[in-house]
């Protein structure tokens, strides 16, 4: 939900870079997810990111387009006016456009780009940059599977059971009580507050997609803990969720969908 929350400012106008031909494509990327999503253009949209996101966006509803539909389809068009793109460039191999708020100093978020044959497409965050999310693990980190009584699954577990509890009540306060302190604060700079914008992007959402879901398949890879959600009576998985140690509590964030464990 992370990345489609910062992609949903509808508001901005990216402004584009001179001098550079991969700029200036990933500015074009980014202006035409914005227009897509001013016409409510899902597949639009959906064209705009990397096959990854993709297949991570379709993973509850069935497909990009539905799940764009249902997570960005009834936005207020008042929630993002003045926000603004801007500042591209490149970091390694992606591309960074920062989201700024009107009178803002700070970006209130990034969007990244990858090169996806000859296009410059929307990309999941990087780990280290991702809300709440602590630095990948190096690779050498084997993933631990873990038993069900671990005292810190059994924490994990309740925290995941807190969300899906907080979800089909709608309590979007609850909601936010079970993310980390810097996913609540990517989610407040968005929108003004964290509850609010769990509200937009979870209020439409059907409470049967998440209803008796549960965490299986504990693992661990360094700090961070992994769990796939099962929903009863179907043969589908889905996840990872992934939660990290904060304040003495098991809290969610969200990780870039190619660092997944």
């Amino acid at each position: 939900m992370r990345l489609l929350l910062v992609l949903a400012l509808g508001a901005c106008q990216a402004k584009s870079p001179t001098g550079d031909a991969d700029l200036r494509a990933a500015t074009a990327t980014t202006d035409a997810y914005f227009r897509a999503l001013a016409a409510k253009d899902y597949a639009g949209m959906c064209a705009t990111r990397t096959a990854a996101e993709r297949e991570q966006i379709g993973k509850l509803s069935g497909s990009c387009e539905k799940g764009m539909e249902q997570q960005l389809g009834k936005l207020p068009a008042d929630l993002f006016t003045g926000v603004t793109a801007a500042n591209a460039r490149r970091n390694g191999d992606r591309i960074e456009i920062d989201v700024m708020q009107p009178g803002a100093k700070e970006p209130a978020a990034t969007v990244y780009l990858t090169r996806e044959g000859s296009q410059w497409l929307l990309a999941a965050m990087p780990a280290a940059a991702s809300s709440g999310s602590a630095s990948p693990a190096p690779a050498a980190d084997p993933v631990e599977p873990l038993a069900a009584d671990d005292p810190d699954v059994l924490a994990a577990v309740a925290m995941i059971d807190a969300y899906v509890t907080a979800f089909v009540a709608r309590d979007y306060e609850g909601m936010c009580a079970t993310r980390t302190a810097e996913a609540k604060q990517k989610l407040a700079a968005s929108a003004g507050s964290c509850v609010k914008m769990m509200e937009v992007f979870t209020r439409d959402q059907p409470v049967d997609t998440f209803k008796e879901m549960k965490p299986i398949n504990p693992r661990r890879r360094g700090s961070i803990l992994a769990f796939d959600l099962e929903k009863p009576g179907t043969a589908r998985l889905f996840g990872p969720v992934y939660l990290q140690q904060e304040g003495g509590r098991w809290l969610m964030f969200e990780r870039d969908p190619a660092d997944k464990f």
